[in-house]
């Protein structure tokens, strides 16, 4: 058996917020908001996600290049301490044994951790197993709907689809849900990621994961992907 995770209190989180906005880190880095939605959906996922390949992500979103300069042993351990404690305590929630996951994102518990940066993260934990989560996307689109237009969408989407925050939050917890059931079956026939070596060494990641461009896109438009986002990322490239 494994301990119960203790879980981080608002002002660790506020203390791991400051850390990830500092000016060496600010233009590339997760706050603690969209940190909390990427490990809800690597964690939700029914592949498990090794440390080594998301841990980059937290640093740098875009390119998983750039890493942390800490000012000393001390805070190394700790910003490192927080994010592994974090990212146990989601596990046990997601992992204990009630119909749906019992998880309290962080937008619920202070209003400096928004919605839409939430969503942002959750999509952005979908990467790292694209076709599993490509065909949930296609299955249930409903369920995708306010994590895509909260997460992706421009202020107009939002206060069109959501005028009342509480309902933009109901709906990405019912949506939080659905997904969690969907996958538990699968989550519980794979490793325990509570048991998760993160002292293991780290793999250099230089590259997003790909999606292939034949596939439907990741971002729920229906379309494949070299006809939606892979058209932009064609001709940027």
């Amino acid at each position: 058996m494994h301990p119960p995770p203790q879980p981080l209190s608002n002002i660790e989180l506020d203390t791991l917020d400051e850390f990830l906005a500092l000016p060496a880190l600010e233009e590339t880095s997760m706050d603690v908001g969209v940190l909390d939605g990427y490990l809800t959906a690597i964690l939700l996922s029914p592949r498990l996600v090794k440390p080594g390949l998301w841990l980059a992500r937290i640093w740098d979103m875009e390119n998983a290049r750039k890493k942390p300069r800490f000012n000393d042993e001390q805070q190394s351990t700790r910003v490192l301490e927080f994010i592994t404690r974090h990212y146990h305590h989601l596990a046990d929630e997601i992992i204990k044994p009630t119909p749906t996951p019992t998880l309290v994102p962080v937008f619920l518990r202070g209003a400096q951790w928004g919605v839409s940066e939430w969503c942002a993260g959750f999509l952005l934990g979908t990467a790292f197993d694209r076709d599993t989560w490509a065909a949930l996307m296609e299955e249930q689109p409903e369920w995708f709907t306010p994590l895509q237009v909260l997460g992706m969408g421009d202020d107009d989407d939002i206060e069109e689809e959501y005028p009342d925050l509480d309902a933009a939050f109901d709906a990405v917890m019912v949506a939080v849900q659905a997904i969690g059931q969907h996958f538990r079956a699968e989550r519980e026939a794979g490793p325990d990621p509570r048991a998760v070596d993160f002292s293991a060494p780290a793999p250099q990641v230089n590259e997003a994961p790909k999606t292939p461009r034949n596939a439907l896109c990741p971002c729920g438009s229906g379309k494949k992907f070299k006809k939606c986002c892979g058209h932009d990322e064609r001709v940027t490239n």
